[in-house]
């Protein structure tokens, strides 16, 4: 004999419509209270699993061929003459890479600018600014006598206002900027005019008044290298602007997860995982080896998802490098790679 199937009759244990009213009010609050407080986390700069990552990315329209031109050769020209004032020095980085990780170290050429005018703005004859710090772990500070000024190039300036304007209403990076100036006792930024909002050029000065010029070498263009997993040692806030050539940027930040992994559902992970694809197994795996270099520094810092991001010429990226772990893999390439690195300016007085 078949069985009929009967609907089960109603229970009597299901919430009335006011018991279902009250429970959706209930939860309704609780996601209300959930946001106030990544409001508050993010506004006074901490950093969770919950909160927004310090990261943005875009593509300036002010990039065409004859900036590249202009700030390449500028470049080409300052590496040619060497000397003082004059020259670049090749780094090829400051960290070791794992045993297993053989792909080749990035050499490039760093050329250091900053902005003239507000370094006399900070400077005083009791108290002049002739040094302020690098990024990178090296002793030595960068001289303001033997870097360049923004003035000179009329296009360091376009893109710090682009930068600057790209973070300018997102809450994350005023919040951590905030909390910065607080640490440093640098001023009191709580302050508002009149309850307006100020701009972040006039809150924070200091950002993305100093930059480096990443030149790569010649002579090893045609390799396929790497920048090796590190967190910056200097200021907080970073940006990088592509000037020439492509490079796949990883950058570690939090997550409610808690082993290391990749943010696979992106379109620039798509991209890059195509261009493994089309090398050789030996090139695959040197390039394997630098990612778990990667996700290995990210769990130590307890930063589980890793962003990778293609920067092509005039694309940008801003994160807290000083916080995030970030590598680069630059591909092997008909051009030498050249990327733009804004930074706080930091006086050594």
């Amino acid at each position: 004999m078949n069985k009929r199937t009967m609907s089960n009759p109603p229970s009597s244990t299901q919430p009335s419509p006011a018991q279902s009213k009250k429970e959706a009010e209930e939860s309704n609050a609780r996601r209300k209270i959930w946001r106030e407080k990544i409001k508050e986390d993010e506004t006074g700069g901490k950093i969770n699993a919950n909160t927004k990552p310090l990261f943005v990315c875009g593509k300036a329209a002010l990039h065409n061929e004859k900036r590249k031109k202009f700030i390449t050769d500028f470049c080409k020209d300052i590496i040619s003459k060497g000397g003082i004032r004059n020259g670049s020095t090749t780094y090829p980085g400051s960290n070791d890479p794992s045993k297993k990780n053989s792909l080749s170290v990035h050499f490039y050429h760093e050329i250091s600018f900053y902005c003239e005018n507000y370094a006399d703005t900070i400077s005083s004859e009791k108290k002049p600014v002739n040094k302020i710090k690098p990024l990178a772990d090296r002793d030595n500070h960068i001289k303001l006598q033997t870097s360049h000024k923004y003035e000179d190039t009329n296009f360091l300036s376009s893109i710090r206002s682009i930068l600057c304007a790209t973070i300018s209403s997102k809450r994350n990076f005023r919040g951590i900027l905030d909390r910065s100036n607080r640490d440093n006792g640098i001023l009191d930024s709580s302050n508002r005019d009149n309850g307006k909002e100020p701009l972040i050029t006039e809150m924070y000065p200091f950002l993305f008044q100093a930059a480096s010029c990443h030149v790569q070498d010649v002579k090893t263009n045609q390799t396929t290298s790497q920048y090796l997993p590190h967190t910056d040692k200097a200021g907080l806030i970073t940006a990088f602007y592509q000037v020439q050539g492509i490079s796949y940027n990883f950058v570690a930040v939090q997550d409610t997860a808690s082993e290391p992994h990749f943010e696979t559902d992106d379109e620039d992970y798509i991209r890059y995982e195509h261009y493994k694809e089309q090398l050789n197994e030996k090139e695959r795996e040197k390039i394997t080896e630098f990612e778990k270099d990667m996700l290995k520094c990210g769990k130590e810092k307890s930063f589980t998802k890793i962003i990778v991001r293609q920067l092509l010429q005039g694309h940008y990226m801003v994160f807290a490098a000083a916080i995030y772990p970030h590598g680069t893999v630059i591909p092997k390439q008909s051009e030498a790679r050249s990327l733009l690195v804004f930074h706080d300016f930091i006086p050594v007085y």
